[in-house]
């Protein structure tokens, strides 16, 4: 008899493993840390010359982020930065401040907003949100995107 229970455990047992058709291999799902990585990886590949698809991609993958855990703030700043790359001035505010509210010292942030108040004629907040970069950080500089530092800022607060 006891023989038998074995039998009908190892049968069931099988038969629970074998479902679906992934072959029982379930691919584990990635950290929000690695999805965000993934995101300014993709976003590198436009500063490379890739065009705007990459902006997309990376704005897609930002959102999916913000979409499973809205209080991470470095998915609204790579979302802001993929819409600003994208000349979706609004929405790009929309996120640089979502992710400013959730962490103050985002100083790349900051810096997108202080861009986009520039290209919508918003000087002052312009020249407030260069200036509190600076502030934090006189030498900052976009690591995404290493062209883009407080140089850049200084000008448009020249341009404001």
């Amino acid at each position: 008899m006891n023989l038998f229970r074995y039998f009908i455990f190892l049968l069931i047992a099988v038969s629970f493993t074998g479902c679906g058709d992934d072959n029982g291999f379930t691919p584990p799902t990635k950290e929000l840390q690695d999805l965000v990585n993934d995101g300014w990886e993709t976003f590198g590949y436009s500063v490379a010359g890739a065009g705007t698809i990459g902006y997309e991609n990376a704005l897609e993958i930002f959102e999916d982020v913000i979409s499973q855990d809205s209080s991470f703030a470095e998915a609204y700043n790579g979302a802001g930065w993929s819409s600003a790359r994208l000349t979706r001035l609004n929405d790009a505010i929309s996120f640089f401040q979502k992710g400013i509210v959730r962490d103050a010292n985002l100083i790349d942030a900051n810096a997108g907003l202080a861009f986009i108040y520039n290209a919508q004629k918003s000087y002052a907040a312009s020249n407030n949100q260069a200036q509190s970069v600076i502030n934090k950080n006189d030498e900052w500089q976009f690591g995404y995107d290493q062209s883009v530092n407080y140089r850049d800022l200084y000008i448009i607060m020249a341009e404001n």
